[in-house]
């Protein structure tokens, strides 16, 4: 009996440590979720022109969203968009690591699993309540191949400052465990 409650009380605390471990990221379909941020401060995106995306707002805001992959995974700017307030943001640019974003360079064929890798979307920073600590967010797959197709993300709205870089974000995540699957709307 003994050798019983030892065994359930090592399985439980290896599942709270398992679960620990995790709390600072958050899965979607093609790994996890690390950080996400939005900041209206201008973030350049090589090969990106004015004229390339409906951005006509009279204020941009910009949002990252920073992943690890599953191995074998693949990441392209038509994988994914951003809504946020029913609107839907295309996104613009990626970048691997703590590279500048790109836009010409629009997929990331081959990815590695310990690496970085960042979506970035302009977004109407009318949408954005400038004062709110977070913006609700949701990350939605667009191509048709079954699985989940939209994750709910707490962006930080860290207002005018730089997007942090990939060097910076601790390896457990961004995101505390109250964010967690919390509803985008």
């Amino acid at each position: 009996m003994n050798i019983l409650k030892k065994s359930v009380t090592f399985l439980f605390l290896a599942f709270m440590f398992a679960t620990a471990l995790q709390a600072g990221s958050i899965p979607f379909r093609l790994g996890r979720i690390y950080a996400a941020e939005i900041t209206r401060s201008r973030v350049y995106v090589s090969g990106l022109k004015d004229t390339t995306f409906k951005t006509n707002f009279s204020s941009k805001a910009y949002a990252m969203v920073a992943v690890r992959l599953q191995p074998g995974r693949s990441l392209s700017i038509y994988d994914f968009a951003l809504r946020i307030d029913g609107t839907e943001y295309p996104c613009v640019g990626l970048r691997s690591g703590s590279s500048s974003f790109s836009y010409t360079k629009w997929k990331q064929s081959s990815t590695s699993t310990g690496e970085f890798y960042s979506m970035l979307f302009i977004v109407n920073a009318s949408d954005i309540n400038s004062s709110a600590k977070n913006v609700k967010g949701t990350l939605v797959y667009k191509l048709k191949s079954g699985g989940k197709t939209e994750t709910a993300i707490p962006f930080k709205n860290i207002r005018y400052s730089s997007l942090t870089s990939s060097s910076d974000i601790p390896a457990k995540g961004m995101f505390n465990k109250s964010d967690k699957g919390k509803s985008p709307n």
